[in-house]
C-alpha cells in the first residue's frame, strides 16, 4: 500500500520525491494535456505525492512545505461535511499564498466522488463563492474571517493564532511537524460538520458551546 511504504522514506528522501513528482506533473500537464492516457498519468502521480505527503494527515515532516500543506488541504475535503450538496467542491486561495503551483495539480481530481475546482488570487468578497479557501501570510485574516463568518465555508490558514480570530482551521508547527488546531464554534456556526476522526486528529479544539 502507498501510504504504509511511504512511511520508511526518510524525510529528505520524501521531500525530494514530493518536489521531482510536483515538477513531473506540471511538465506533463502543460506540454501533453490534450493527451487523455497522459493525463491519467499525471492524476496517478498526482495521487501518490498525496500519498506520500499526507503518511498522516494529523502530522507530517516539514519544513514548512507547500507539498505537504497541500495535502493537508486535499484530505480535509473527506473528513468534512457541508451544509448543502454540491455537485463539486471550489478550492480557493487569496493571493500570495506560496502555494498556488501546488494547489493547481488539484485541479479536478476527485474526492468523495467530486471533482474539487481550484481557485486562485481570489479577492475577498468572491470568497463567498468558494467551499474550502486558504489564505495567506500577506492577507487580513481577521477581515476574511468577518466576511465570511456564518456561511458554510471552511477557513483555513497557517497565520499564527488563526483560529482564535475566528477562522475554522489553523496549521501549525510542532516539533517540526505540520499538524493543525480546530475551532468547533465557527465551524457549527457556519453549518460545517467535521467528522469525529478528524477531530481525534486535532491537536487542539475550541469548543465553548
Amino acid at each position: 500500500m502507498l501510504i504504509t511504504s511511504a512511511k520508511i522514506l526518510s524525510a529528505s528522501s520524501s521531500k525530494q520525491l514530493i518536489t521531482r513528482l510536483f515538477s513531473l506533473i506540471l511538465r506533463i500537464r502543460m506540454i501533453s494535456a490534450h493527451l487523455k492516457c497522459v493525463f491519467f498519468l499525471s492524476q496517478f502521480l498526482l495521487a501518490l505525492v498525496i500519498a506520500i505527503s499526507c503518511v498522516n494527515v494529523a502530522q507530517a515532516e516539514i519544513d514548512n512545505s507547500p507539498a505537504i500543506k497541500t495535502g493537508f488541504l486535499y484530505n480535509f475535503f473527506k473528513f468534512i461535511e457541508w451544509p448543502n450538496p454540491v455537485d463539486s467542491y471550489r478550492l480557493c486561495a487569496t493571493s500570495n499564498t506560496g502555494l498556488e503551483s501546488f494547489l493547481i495539480t488539484l485541479d479536478a481530481k476527485l474526492v468523495n466522488n467530486k471533482p474539487i475546482k481550484v481557485l486562485t488570487n481570489v479577492e475577498n468578497q468572491a470568497l463567498k463563492n468558494c467551499d474550502l479557501v486558504f489564505i495567506g501570510p500577506s492577507e487580513d485574516a481577521a477581515e476574511i474571517n468577518a466576511i465570511l463568518r456564518g456561511l458554510p465555508i471552511v477557513t483555513v490558514s497557517d497565520n499564527m493564532d488563526f483560529i482564535e480570530q475566528g477562522g475554522m482551521i489553523e496549521l501549525i508547527e510542532i516539533e517540526n511537524r505540520l499538524a493543525f488546531e480546530l475551532n468547533m464554534d465557527t465551524a457549527k456556526t457556519a453549518g460545517i460538520h467535521i467528522s469525529a476522526q478528524m477531530l481525534k486528529l486535532a491537536k487542539n479544539v475550541i469548543a465553548t458551546h
